[in-house]
């Protein structure tokens, strides 16, 4: 049985990566996105294509019944007590409608700010504990390897329970998130066959946790609606398959050959995205990618929610919202 935060079945969620879109149009498009049959609004955090508080901030106050996450905030760059007070604040902006999407981030990003991220479990615990006390209102008194709260209690404690999802992928994430968190957020590139996997995992470490409900588990997934590829496409493809072990983790087995996969992350490595692309098969795109026609859309659609996504999450390439909000419109019924 799921928990109290499920939505309406047959919805799609909104994730407008910054990467693609500047701040103007990720409201505009999260404003459409309210009229148009999306549940929800996953606000992405990439370094350097702005943070997703201030994002979410006009959200709060200019939509009214959609719901609003963030889609992730990173636990390294920001501290836990800081996160609280703004998710506290956004909950009370927007009446009741947020969710904290929380998770490490992009590794790489990490290393370049000098952040360490050698205990990636401890580190996600540690924020993860100390937010979610501070949304209940107590005051947190907590030492740890990675950050330290001395009496810190919130001024204004939000009315109404904020739900917390983690971004895992790996099994170990998995595991903590499927004990602790009210959801898991998968990463924007996986495959149904990988679903089936991680939602195994949940659900085993669920039911050993002696939970009484399962964590809903969302997906964030790359789309080309109405166009089957375009350069932004491939490239954030090529970004997120091309790190080291990540094909091995979220494809299906027997539908790549890992040696070349290993080389794609070589010539990603040394910026070779010429060469990098050439790895990219049409059947590794379309396990990973809701790309092409309204029918075929819907059909991968199908897939993934049938490997266990409650809720998939779009995340469309440029030149393709107007066809995803189409379809949203249409499974909704709006």
């Amino acid at each position: 049985m799921h928990n109290e935060v499920r939505l309406d079945s047959k919805t799609l969620g909104l994730c407008p990566l910054g990467d693609y879109y500047d701040p103007n149009e990720i409201v505009k498009m999260s404003l459409d996105a309210e009229k148009n049959g999306f549940s929800e609004v996953w606000v992405p955090e990439h370094f350097c294509s702005g943070d997703a508080i201030s994002v979410l901030g006009t959200l709060a106050y200019m939509t009214k019944k959609i719901h609003l996450a963030t889609g992730i905030v990173g636990a390294t760059v920001r501290h836990p007590v800081l996160t609280a007070m703004s998710m506290a604040n956004l909950q009370s902006i927007s009446k009741g409608r947020m969710t904290l999407g929380l998770g490490l981030t992009v590794l790489n990003w990490l290393d370049r700010l000098g952040y360490d991220h050698t205990r990636p479990l401890t580190l996600i615990n540690e924020s993860f504990t100390i937010i979610k006390r501070m949304l209940e209102g107590q005051t947190v008194n907590f030492e740890g390897k990675y950050f330290t709260a001395k009496g810190m209690k919130l001024t204004y404690v939000p009315k109404r329970r904020i739900p917390i999802f983690i971004a895992a992928v790996g099994p170990l994430m998995l595991d903590f998130a499927a004990r602790n968190a009210d959801g898991i957020l998968l990463t924007a590139v996986c495959s149904p066959s990988y679903v089936e996997k991680a939602r195994k995992i949940v659900i085993d470490s669920a039911k050993a946790s002696g939970r009484n409900s399962f964590p809903l588990i969302y997906s964030l997934i790359l789309s080309s609606i109405g166009q089957e590829t375009n350069s932004a496409l491939v490239n954030s493809l090529l970004d997120m398959l091309g790190r080291p072990g990540r094909a091995k983790q979220v494809l299906a087995e027997g539908t790549y050959n890992e040696k070349k996969m290993d080389e794609m992350v070589e010539a990603m490595k040394a910026g070779r995205r010429d060469i990098a692309r050439s790895y990219l098969t049409e059947e590794i795109i379309d396990q990973v990618v809701v790309r092409g026609a309204s029918s075929k859309c819907e059909e991968t659609l199908s897939r993934f929610e049938k490997a266990g996504i409650d809720l998939p999450v779009l995340m469309p390439v440029p030149g393709t919202y107007k066809a995803t909000a189409r379809l949203a419109a249409r499974i909704r019924g709006v």
